[in-house]
């Protein structure tokens, strides 16, 4: 890991500047970002309100073999005037003169009906809410999915540059080593002013490197707060770079992981969810060709004056019965449903061929992502190690007289560049292992 890396340019260093390297105790760690990124990612918390809402509209369409029972409890003050109803009052019949007297009117009634069958209507629609709302909650494993990358990407980050500080400020160490060296050699004539001045210009720039790592580790660090989903403006952490293990079976055959992925890709389950939904509202929307069929009953209880007696001394009535209720519209309008059901079918489907050569290509690419940035590594600890090799070998002869301030000062910037190779090819390693885990569809649930 970069810890092991820097391992080396730790002996360099002080022993302050090493206690720097290996983090404080008690810093955050890897784990700890994705637990707080999965409490407090404003996108997880929308994608599960989306997962409750299609649930909910899911039980909506159940509601559809429920009884609807209606209860009503009415009064009024009204006049009872007869008035001509065409058709209905008797012709010629002579009807009482108007008057203003008003009478009491009670009306409750309670009614209920039952849907029996409708050739399906109903129970597609619900099959088709449901496979809507297992589409959504396979979203929302991608949204965690795309989070835990972005989540381990943004701490790798930091981790990087917090060990990029460790570079800097041995960098530093050496540089002001050197030029305490190199002023006493010109006051003492056996070096010339111009090893001097070389000194001091690499000194400073070291300088402004470690300022510059500083300022790059805070930006990251505020750009993996923003992944974790962290509002509080007095967050304060430091990131505990602890090794991240190898993904299992990271060199396995190409073929099995792509099965692998294809099974647990939460992309993949939530396509066949849709597919599935589309195809029930293409029965759904064929069946509203057909009637329905209901179960209906009513009681009623009417009357001008209430009473001590049994049914409030009102007029009671009841009925039961069957109702077959046959809506269709006779335009385009059920085929045009049918037809929009079928070519969402046939758009999910290319989606899944897509899905497919995507995922082929996801693990691969991964793959060979995690087995360059390996090899990588070892050839970046080998330049390390001989880099500093070099360093030592170069301050040792600028000490006995025998070299210059131009060799120290090439020694000097080739340690500094191979361990900033080697914060890279860790950086390289882990973001590849992160891309390979999002690659295969394994979800982080702790430990």
């Amino acid at each position: 890991m970069i810890i092991e890396v820097l391992r080396v340019l730790a002996l360099l260093a002080t022993p302050n500047v090493a206690a720097a390297l290996t983090g404080p105790a008690g810093g955050l760690t890897l784990d700890q970002a994705l637990e707080l990124a999965r409490a407090n990612l404003p996108a997880l918390r929308q994608a599960r309100a989306q997962t409750d809402q299609a649930r909910g509209l899911h039980d909506e369409a159940r509601a559809g073999w429920y009884p609807t029972v209606t209860a009503t409890i009415g009064y009024k003050r009204t006049t009872g005037n007869l008035a001509i109803n065409p058709g209905l009052t008797p012709t010629g019949e002579t009807l009482p003169g108007a008057s203003m007297n008003t009478y009491n009117y009670f009306a409750n009634s309670i009614s209920a009906s039952q849907l029996l069958w409708d050739f399906g209507q109903t129970s597609n629609k619900i099959a088709a809410t449901m496979e809507t709302a297992r589409s959504q909650q396979e979203s929302e494993r991608t949204v965690l999915l795309q989070a835990e990358f972005a989540v381990r990407t943004a701490f790798f980050t930091a981790a990087a540059q917090n060990a990029l500080i460790g570079v800097a400020e041995v960098n530093l160490q050496n540089n002001e080593t050197h030029l305490a060296e190199t002023r006493a050699f010109v006051k003492e004539g056996t070096q010339p002013d111009i090893a001097l001045a070389t000194a001091e210009a690499n000194q400073a720039n070291a300088v402004v490197q470690l300022i510059t790592a500083k300022n790059a580790y805070a930006t990251a660090k505020a750009k993996l707060t923003q992944a974790m989903g962290s509002q509080d403006p007095s967050v304060s952490y430091e990131v505990q770079d602890l090794p991240f293990s190898p993904v299992p079976d990271e060199d396995g055959a190409l073929d099995k992981l792509a099965v692998e992925a294809l099974s647990t890709r939460p992309e993949e389950a939530s396509l066949q969810a849709q597919r599935r939904s589309a195809e029930a509202n293409i029965r759904a929307n064929s069946d509203t060709w057909f009637p329905t069929i209901s179960a209906t009953a009513a009681a009623s209880d009417n009357g001008t004056t209430l009473g001590t007696t049994s049914w409030l001394g009102l007029t009671p009535n009841v009925a039961a019965g069957l109702l077959l209720s046959w809506s269709v519209n006779v335009g385009p309008y059920v085929p045009a449903e049918v037809r929009v059901a079928r070519a969402q079918l046939a758009s999910l489907d290319a989606q899944l061929d897509t899905l497919h050569l995507q995922v082929r290509v996801d693990v691969e690419t991964a793959q060979l992502a995690v087995k360059a940035a390996r090899q990588a590594l070892v050839a970046a600890k080998k330049g390390f190690d001989a880099a500093h090799t070099q360093l030592r070998l170069a301050n040792g002869r600028f000490s006995a007289g025998v070299g210059n301030a131009v060799e120290v000062s090439d020694a000097q910037l080739a340690a500094d560049q191979s361990g900033g190779q080697a914060v890279q090819a860790q950086f390289n390693l882990d973001t590849s292992r992160a891309q390979l885990i999002e690659a295969l569809g394994r979800i982080w649930f702790g430990r």
